[in-house]
């Protein structure tokens, strides 16, 4: 297929040449004529060549009967003699060579001048008994050798003489003769092949011109009064019953057919034209109509479009606030809730707190006790050490007996040194244990009176919070309220707007629907003012 924008290649047409109509006839019976006479004549060719080649072979084949007959009698007898009877053989017409040879393949007779060409009887040979079912002869039909330069084609016919016993007669039948034969017949037939298509072109041409291209003409003549003049006025007459004939009654009925078709045309484009322009002023008005209602449908979808914009604000909003208040409820009493437990707790810790100091005085007691019983501790030491002194002078005194009673002098004034020094330590050590209790007891006391304010303060801020708690819960309720109908009013104005959406996509489709239906009112109205001026151009 061709492609869009691409013309159509078709293929040569001979008859599509600027030829008349009678040119074209004349050139198909010139070559239907001619094609016959081609047939003919390679029919009669071939049937000349195949009668031709069948009397050659039947006229070799009595010839060389005749002459094997001879040579059969003749056996033992003189050569010159069977050399005369086949000169007398080739004298007949188209004979073209003749030769005899024994059993043994010597040639003893022959035709050809000067010497036998070599080679030539083994072309066609016929061994002893080879024929049989009555056959009396070996025929080739187209033996092909060269003999002295000149290239001889024969149909040979071998005789055998004596069934082959004493040898073959072999005559050649000229097949140049046939060809040549043919050759002239064909010329002939091509002379009178031109004679009969020259008389044959010329009377198609006067038939052709009589017969077709005179009614032809004339429904030609009608045809282009009616295109050049729009005259359907025009008689067409009918003269023969053939196939022009009904061809021209056929027409005359078709230009009958027009002028009623005209007339018709004629009031019915009159109803068009004024159905046209009502239809194209209905669609101009309604094409104005539809702008109008679109614009204003326009305008309503934006004011709604604001204001549905304005509604799922005030939605977002009043979801935040009343996300916020359920935040702040919850903190209130989470609050709440935290200011109880804490009050609970410093009552505790205040308890606690109290044992506390009870249990540092009493550990102060117990550091002065212990104060009292370092203090003897000490004295008991110093009584110690001023008896290891006077035990020492005594074992002095004693001499070498007093010796180890010496050694455990020294021991025991050790120890109390030593005891002294660690009853010092002790002493020290629970005077600022003492000073750390006394200082435990006083912030004791500090932090239960701190304690004792910081509950009544914690009761205090547990009613104030009580008291948020309700007006939070008063405003949680408010803001639900509030929401609920910010997000009713959002569902509805959604729902005008969907609503509205789809009114704007249908006046989206109707527009160019209206559109079209003017442009086609337009058009109809123009073809109906160009089909009244055509309807107008003809004549009935």
């Amino acid at each position: 297929m061709s492609g869009p924008g691409k013309e159509r290649v078709f293929p040569w047409n001979p008859l599509s040449l600027r030829f008349g109509l009678a040119a074209k006839l004349m050139f198909i019976s010139a070559g239907v004529t001619l094609l016959v006479c081609m047939t003919l004549m390679l029919q009669a060719s071939s049937r000349l060549t195949r009668t031709m080649q069948n009397a050659f072979a039947v006229n070799g084949e009595a010839l060389a009967l005749s002459l094997a007959s001879a040579a059969e009698q003749s056996v033992g007898g003189n050569i010159a003699l069977l050399q005369s009877a086949i000169d007398s053989g080739q004298t007949l017409a188209n004979v073209r060579y003749i030769y005899i040879e024994e059993s043994d393949g010597t040639v003893v007779a022959h035709t050809f001048v000067p010497t036998f060409p070599v080679g030539i009887e083994r072309l066609n040979p016929v061994a002893l008994g080879e024929l049989s079912d009555g056959k009396r002869v070996k025929v080739n039909p187209e033996l092909e050798f060269t003999a002295y330069g000149d290239a001889i084609r024969a149909i040979d016919v071998a005789a055998p003489i004596s069934g082959g016993a004493l040898g073959t007669v072999h005559v050649g039948m000229d097949l140049d003769a046939i060809t040549a034969e043919v050759a002239s017949l064909r010329w002939a037939l091509l002379l009178w092949a031109g004679v009969i298509l020259f008389l044959g072109v010329l009377l198609s041409y006067f038939a052709y011109t009589l017969m077709l291209l005179r009614p032809l003409r004339h429904l030609a003549h009608v045809t282009g009064r009616i295109v050049e003049s729009n005259d359907l006025a025009q008689v067409v007459s009918v003269t023969t019953q053939d196939e022009l004939g009904q061809l021209a009654g056929s027409f005359s009925k078709m230009v009958e057919k027009l002028r009623q078709f005209q007339s018709s045309l004629r009031g019915s484009v009159g109803v068009l034209k004024d159905s046209a322009s009502r239809l194209d002023a209905d669609t101009s008005e309604q094409s104005a109509m539809i702008n109008r209602q679109a614009a204003a449908l326009q305008q309503t979808r934006v004011t709604i479009e604001e204001i549905s914009q304005t509604s799922r604000m005030a939605s977002g909003r009043a979801k935040s606030i009343l996300e916020v208040a359920e935040r702040a409820d919850e903190v209130v009493r989470t609050g709440e809730d935290a200011l109880q437990q804490t009050l609970g707790g410093l009552n505790e810790i205040q308890g606690v707190v109290q044992q506390m100091a009870q249990t540092i005085t009493q550990l102060g007691e117990r550091t002065a006790q212990i104060h009292d019983i370092a203090e003897t501790v000490r004295q008991l030491g110093a009584q110690s050490n001023m008896l290891a002194i006077n035990a020492a002078i005594e074992a002095a005194r004693a001499g070498e007996a007093g010796r180890s009673f010496g050694v455990v002098a020294r021991e025991i004034r050790a120890l109390a040194d030593q005891s002294m020094r660690e009853t010092h330590r002790v002493t020290a050590i629970l005077s600022e244990v003492g000073a750390t209790v006394a200082q435990a007891v006083k912030n004791s006391e500090n932090g239960a009176l701190r304690l004792q304010v910081g509950l009544s303060q914690v009761a205090v801020s547990g009613d104030k919070l009580r008291e948020l708690s309700g007006i939070l819960t008063e405003s949680t309720s408010g803001v639900r309220q509030i929401a609920a109908a910010v997000s009713q009013q959002s569902l509805g104005v959604d729902e005008i707007f969907t609503a509205l959406k789809s009114l704007d996509a249908m006046m989206v489709e109707t527009t160019p629907r209206v559109a079209s239906t003017q442009k086609a009112a337009s058009a109809l109205k123009d073809l109906s003012v160009n089909v009244s001026e055509l309807v107008s151009h003809y004549n009935a």
